[in-house]
């Protein structure tokens, strides 16, 4: 299948459908690692530290689509969660164990206008949420859980205890 004819009907270059469990791959991205969602659509295969269990968050994608350096400027090493961890793995080994490439196939406007907002109204959710909030959500549970705040702002990458208070 050509890359244009792939495109067309929604998939990637392998044949593969985007969409579906990459986008709850992105959202648990965002939730079990307070990953912003230009970091998460920007993740990389070489990026996942398998026997550290923690992703090196180096590049953020904008929604232009411009590849760049993270908010901050600065790389940073964020722990996984047994359930993301799981998760990855799964998906590494049905994408055939890639050594690079986009961990989460999809889109940064397609998954917060389309898939988030699909996962919240099957969730019954209807506030106005918005993929930001997961990333909130991450650092209250850690908090709620007696993480130390120094530990939860290094892991949002904040380049001060500050920010995150």
């Amino acid at each position: 299948m050509s890359d244009r004819a792939a495109r067309r009907r929604g998939r990637d270059r392998g044949g593969r459908a985007r969409g579906g469990g990459c986008a709850f791959l992105c959202t648990l991205l965002c939730l079990d690692a307070g990953l912003r969602l230009g970091e998460a659509t920007a993740l990389d295969w070489e990026d996942v530290q398998w026997d550290r269990r923690s992703l090196h968050v180096r590049r953020s994608l904008s929604p232009g689509k411009h590849l760049g350096p993270t908010k901050s400027g600065r790389s940073r090493s964020v722990a996984m969660s047994r359930r993301l961890m799981a998760e990855l793995l799964k998906a590494h080994m049905g994408a055939g164990r890639p050594a690079s490439g986009a961990v989460a196939l999809v889109e940064h406007a397609n998954y917060r206008h389309r898939a988030f907002r699909r996962m919240l109204k099957a969730a019954g959710i209807m506030q106005h949420v918005t993929p930001h909030g997961l990333r909130d959500t991450y650092a209250s549970h850690l908090l709620s859980a007696g993480v130390q705040l120094a530990y939860v702002s290094a892991q949002l990458g904040h380049s001060d205890v500050a920010i995150t208070a």
